[in-house]
């Protein structure tokens, strides 16, 4: 009986929307998680990004910037600024990247007046 809820438990628990995927790096001052809903090639897509200090407390960040590049094809896409979405988070709405495949995303963190660049290495599914 006490499998069997667990499997009804399994199944009905909460879940993040299909497709969404969040990538993680740190730099020396700081940790960055980006979530991408969904993370699909050639759609609209909302990214999420949350900065922290790298011990998991909070950082002063003014500003985050996003540059996507897939090396492989020779696709970038000029700078996207984050808009600010509450205490070290920030967000991108409408993002297209457009094609699938791998892509680097060279995120600037701007905190208090020095710039902490860190990439993040994606996959992004057509």
């Amino acid at each position: 009986m006490a499998v069997l809820l667990a499997g009804i438990f399994w199944l009905l628990r909460p879940s993040a929307p299909a497709g969404d995927q969040t990538f993680t790096a740190a730099t020396a001052r700081h940790a960055v998680r980006l979530t991408m809903s969904p993370a699909r090639a050639a759609r609209p897509s909302t990214w999420v990004i949350e900065v922290t200090g790298v011990k998991g407390g909070p950082a002063e960040v003014d500003g985050v910037r996003v540059e996507p590049v897939m090396t492989q094809m020779g696709h970038a896409i000029p700078p996207l600024t984050a808009s600010p979405a509450g205490a070290g988070r920030f967000r991108l709405p409408g993002v297209v990247l457009p094609m699938a495949g791998p892509w680097q995303l060279a995120v600037t963190i701007d905190a208090q007046g020095t710039e902490d660049p860190v990439v993040l290495p994606v996959l992004v599914t057509g």
